[in-house]
């Protein structure tokens, strides 16, 4: 059973609670203390029984603590348990001029953005707003491209660095009084065969004198010092997985002409209000809505395309780490990672980005632990994705 209420510390912060409570095999006050440790289960008997490594609840903690709140135990053997988690409560503030929907948690209504019909891609290009995509990540690529065409904007794709930059040179004009056909790159920093860095170094090694090509990296990899590394690496500016409408916007309206009738910043408040990592639910439904807006129909697509791919990389990464590939389980991880959060999986990304970090840190005991809980992750989402989509 779950319970979920409002409550006040003794210290006066107000809190959210969740109660989850079953009337299971229950624990000894002596396996409860000791319960949050890595790889601990009530005994041998529970493992062979009910399965896991015990690595989960140490996980869980973790995840609480690192969102300031706590979570503690209660159990008796035979009568159940009752786990509850609390998270202090903050309250959102908007900056200085913003417009404010009534309810901050609505999605956004594509179909109420004032802005103009995105152009063609031929039309981009002879207007020198054309913006070149690098992606190797399907899931992202398809998000990407309805995120541009809500804020008027045209886009191609390459699906790896080195098609690319295959595409960009093409797209070099010959004739002084024509622009070149792309005015802008968006590209991810971690692909096959030609990543995100090489790319750009690539560019700007080959590009003529007084010519710069703007350049925004865009990474799952939100980790101190990154910014730094790309502009180190000859990017000029930086954004962060999963992209976010106003983010985006504002780094467009930066980097290159603004459009005519594109989305202002104020209709972009909630969004910008809205932050998914504040928690981490096995998925978040609202998470494509904040995205890409109000489109059932695109949502249903993308949610069959994810989960497609998803069982394919799940699978890649059990037997990666299973077998010592710490490299490629890192890898897929990462790519997997992206695509979760991008359709509101969250728990789901969450357990990618460890599996990343353990898998890049060569630690093979740690990527296998956390791998053998990846399937069930997975299906947990799916099953919520599945029963949305049924509904």
């Amino acid at each position: 059973m779950l319970q979920v209420q409002p409550m006040l510390r003794p210290d006066g912060v107000a809190c959210v609670q969740f109660s989850i409570i079953d009337n299971g095999i229950g624990m000894s006050k002596d396996v409860v203390a000791r319960l949050f440790q890595p790889f601990t289960q009530a005994d041998a008997t529970t493992a062979r029984k009910f399965g896991g490594t015990g690595l989960g609840l140490s996980i869980a903690q973790r995840l609480v603590e690192m969102m300031h709140g706590r979570i503690m135990v209660t159990s008796a053997p035979g009568v159940g348990s009752e786990f509850v988690v609390e998270f202090p409560l903050q309250a959102a503030s908007a900056p200085s001029g913003w417009a404010l929907q009534t309810n901050a948690s609505d999605a956004i209504d594509r179909r109420s953005l004032p802005r103009a019909q995105a152009p063609s891609v031929q039309e981009a290009a002879q207007t020198g707003r054309l913006i070149l995509i690098a992606e190797d990540n399907e899931t992202n690529r398809d998000v990407m491209r309805e995120q541009l065409h809500l804020l008027g904007y045209a886009c191609e794709i390459g699906n790896d660095g080195a098609l690319a930059l295959q595409m960009w040179r093409d797209g070099r004009s010959t004739n002084e009084t024509q622009p070149d056909r792309y005015a802008l790159l968006l590209t991810d920093c971690h692909m096959p065969n030609m990543d995100g860095f090489e790319l750009t170094q690539t560019i700007r090694a080959t590009q003529p004198t007084g010519v710069r090509l703007p350049i925004i990296a865009i990474t799952a990899n939100a980790m101190q010092g990154e910014a730094q590394r790309c502009r180190e690496r000859g990017m000029d500016d930086y954004l962060s997985k999963p992209l976010r409408l106003n983010e985006l916007q504002s780094m467009l309206a930066k980097w290159m002409p603004q459009a005519e009738g594109t989305i202002a910043s104020e209709t972009l408040a909630a969004d910008a209000l809205r932050n998914d990592g504040d928690s981490l639910p096995i998925w978040n439904p609202d998470t494509l809505s904040n995205l890409v807006g109000h489109n059932p129909a695109m949502h249903k697509r993308l949610m069959e395309k994810f989960l497609i791919n998803a069982k394919v990389q799940v699978a890649t990464i059990d037997t990666a780490a299973t077998t010592g590939g710490t490299e490629v389980a890192a890898g897929v991880a990462h790519t997997l990672k992206s695509a979760a959060r991008s359709v509101g999986a969250l728990a789901l990304g969450e357990l990618c980005q460890s599996i990343e970090t353990a898998g890049n840190a060569g630690d093979a005991v740690a990527c296998t632990a956390l791998a053998q809980g990846l399937a069930a992750s997975f299906a947990a989402a799916a099953l919520a994705i599945n029963q949305h989509m049924a509904s």
